[in-house]
């Protein structure tokens, strides 16, 4: 193990002190210009025609954001581009990233998954022979380069600004260890990232199919008697019936967001994700007086419906609040009768595509594109009797649970992954620190 001082440095002996902070004696400082390649892309091309039966990857700033190691959508463009603008090719596992704009200040990097062509306010970086490109590309992720960008209103990096920038440069073999630990933790959340995604897939043919057929197994689903209704195909023994029989409404309460605790959370629509989740440890907090929190204090089981701009319908419901309310542009929904209506059946029901037909058709032109409470409680829900209602929410819970366990994985997995980077770019943690099989640099 490494040996610090009692002042937190590295022993002496073992490290020495550099411009980029304490490293070991064997690493060396370089900058980028003496270890790869620095280029920039081509000018896009503007028009249907270069994009016609295109077949080869053209890769702009919005198409990564720089959580995965590779990009993993790109536009396809034609020869006819690639001669027209003189563009050229960029070899796969290129190092990319944005030199222009407010993108700058998101400082995300990126590697081609093939042979590609790239917009011009990319950099894009080629590691030669003396360096482990991947390790280069890990090492720049911890590069802010953000903070030397020139330019007020329009951010920009120039090339000559990136070529100086310094770089440290282990000896190959633990550059490729190093490597070896990050890629496996990436992969892990990579892997991660693909059950969440076919979770969420499920759910959501789930969900079509429970409001379709009820609780029946999917073998079964033919033999179940349907009726057609105006919002649908529903069993034959539910009841069509309209929002407005079975609950309550209220509009949110009007006041400023602080982020000091000056009174309970303030629940708004940008704090729920697209999936329903809050996540309360950033939803800030406002004033408001005790007569007034009586009357918009979130309880459980309250589901929260978004009214206005391009998120309506979106909606959640509240399980183990903290104290808080809800702003103005949500409609709290409150079920009247828990004992005939599971408010969690209600919840998944507007996440249907029988809910979200009525929710598109009844935002129109108002409001922004929004809903009333009035046009909520004209939208029809099938419902069948509670017992296959709970059924229904039990199914699409255990996905939930799935779903949240598996994003509780990959959020660990991230700090993780930032713990190691940081650590092992800075010599903090050596690849002879961790007890893992393939860290054997003798092998």
């Amino acid at each position: 193990m490494n040996k610090k001082t009692s002042d937190g440095y590295y022993n002496v002996d073992e490290y020495k002190m550099t411009k980029l902070g304490p490293l070991p004696k064997n690493w060396k400082i370089k900058k980028i210009k003496d270890v790869a390649e620095i280029k920039s892309g081509g000018n896009a091309p503007q028009g249907t025609k270069y994009f016609e039966n295109g077949k080869f990857p053209f890769i702009r700033v919005k198409h990564f954001d720089g959580k995965r190691d590779y990009v993993s959508e790109w536009d396809l463009i034609n020869e006819l581009a690639i001669k027209d603008y003189n563009l050229k090719v960029f070899p796969k596992d290129s190092i990319i990233f944005p030199k222009s704009g407010a993108s700058i200040k998101l400082e995300k990097r990126a590697m081609l998954p093939k042979d590609s062509y790239v917009v011009n306010h990319l950099c894009v970086i080629n590691a030669k022979r003396n360096i482990n490109n991947k390790f280069l590309f890990y090492y720049l992720k911890t590069v802010a380069f953000s903070k030397d960008s020139a330019g007020t209103s329009l951010p920009y990096l120039t090339l000559s600004r990136i070529s100086e920038q310094k770089v440290i440069y282990p000896p190959i073999s633990e550059q490729e260890m190093i490597v070896k630990i990050l890629s496996t933790v990436q992969e892990a959340i990579e892997r991660t990232e693909a059950v969440i995604r076919a979770a969420r897939e499920l759910k959501r043919s789930m969900i079509k199919y429970l409001f379709t057929y009820g609780f029946i197994p999917l073998g079964e689903s033919a033999n179940v008697p349907l009726k057609e209704t105006e919002i649908g195909l529903i069993p034959e023994e539910w009841k069509l019936i309209e929002f407005g029989d079975i609950i309550e409404t209220k509009y949110g309460y009007t006041a400023s967001a602080n982020e000091k605790k000056v009174g309970p959370k303030f629940l708004r629509i940008t704090d729920i994700n697209d999936e329903g989740g809050i996540n309360w440890s950033t939803v800030p907090y406002c004033q408001i007086s005790s007569n007034d929190y009586e009357k918009f204090g979130l309880i459980e089981d309250d589901i929260l419906i978004a009214r206005i701009g391009a998120t309506t319908g979106k909606s959640c419901i509240i399980k183990d609040p903290p104290k808080s309310v809800f702003a103005s542009y949500l409609i709290r929904v409150q079920v009247t009768n828990k004992k005939t209506l599971s408010p969690d059946f209600v919840y998944y029901f507007t996440k249907s595509p029988h809910y979200w037909i009525q929710i598109n058709s009844s935002k129109g032109g108002k409001l922004k594109k929004g809903i009333s409470a009035t046009s909520l409680k004209k939208i029809k829900i099938g419902v069948g009797d509670i017992d296959s209602q709970k059924r229904i929410v039990e199914i699409l819970s255990k996905i939930d649970e799935k779903i949240e366990s598996e994003e509780n994985k990959k959020k660990a997995l991230e700090e993780l992954f930032k713990t190691l980077l940081n650590d092992l770019m800075t010599a903090k943690l050596r690849v002879s620190d961790l007890n893992l099989g393939f860290c054997d640099e003798n092998e």
